[in-house]
């Protein structure tokens, strides 16, 4: 495994203040997860990786990984949260990735529940979000990111980020400075503004949409994610709360 080496400090207080730079990793989230079983690991951990060879998505999906795209992954501690504050967590997760991703992009970006960060030429990111638990509380949480800052994934819907390539370091600096923002508002009980600003950038949130669920399609009304972490769509059957890969987006703001 090479390692790369470190690069100027940044301002934050412990956000990716310890980082591990790799050229290539199977996955950043596999990586932190090891830390994580370490006795002691400093909050706000960060591995940075050129590449992965097995990246992953929701639900064990695999993630294409072309080189010089962003691959991050952060561990953070987290005992003052419960465990049915999951949901919220992801939601601090989700806004921080898209207000980083916001301050770059010429286009207007969205969050596509749960984990996918959209323009309206295709997906731009994704992220994957896995905790450890003790009793009721979350003790660790590694979050892991892919951006496509330099080069187009071959499958899917996939764009660039912005219409030049990023600097992934000068990404890393405002991931770690935003994840720092969400994290501290929610140590600090101010996660009613953390909802309210999600919901505002949450792809066709309060807006009629089309999905599929069990094969068939349902013209309904999306009104976001639910205090199970759910998403909740308003339909002529009544109110469905759906997890995640129990149904399929058929509403995008790019062909499919």
């Amino acid at each position: 495994m090479k390692y790369l080496s470190p690069f100027m400090p940044l301002s934050t207080l412990f956000t990716g203040q310890n980082l591990i730079r790799l050229a290539i990793v199977d996955s950043t989230n596999n990586y932190a997860a090891k830390l994580m079983e370490l006795p002691h690991w400093e909050n706000g951990t960060a591995i940075l990786a050129e590449k992965q060879s097995e990246g992953r998505g929701q639900m064990g999906q695999s993630w294409e990984s072309s080189n010089n795209n962003f691959y991050c992954s952060f561990l953070f501690k987290m005992p003052f949260l419960s465990v049915s504050e999951l949901g919220l967590w992801n939601q601090a997760v989700a806004l921080a990735a898209h207000r980083t991703l916001s301050s770059f992009s010429p286009r207007t970006l969205h969050v596509k529940w749960p984990n996918d960060l959209l323009s309206n030429q295709g997906k731009v990111g994704g992220i994957l979000v896995e905790n450890s638990l003790q009793g009721d509380r979350i003790s660790g949480s590694v979050v892991g990111f892919g951006f496509n800052t330099t080069a187009v994934p071959e499958i899917g819907h996939a764009a660039l980020v912005a219409d030049e390539p990023l600097n992934n370091l000068s990404v890393f600096e405002t991931l770690s400075q935003e994840l720092e923002q969400v994290y501290l508002s929610l140590k600090a009980q101010r996660g009613a503004q953390i909802v309210r600003e999600y919901n505002d950038v949450l792809w066709k949130m309060g807006s009629p949409v089309e999905i599929k669920v069990n094969q068939e399609k349902m013209e309904v009304l999306f009104e976001g994610q639910d205090a199970k972490g759910q998403a909740s769509f308003l339909s002529t059957k009544g109110r469905l709360s759906l997890g995640i890969k129990t149904f399929e987006w058929l509403t995008l703001p790019y062909s499919k």
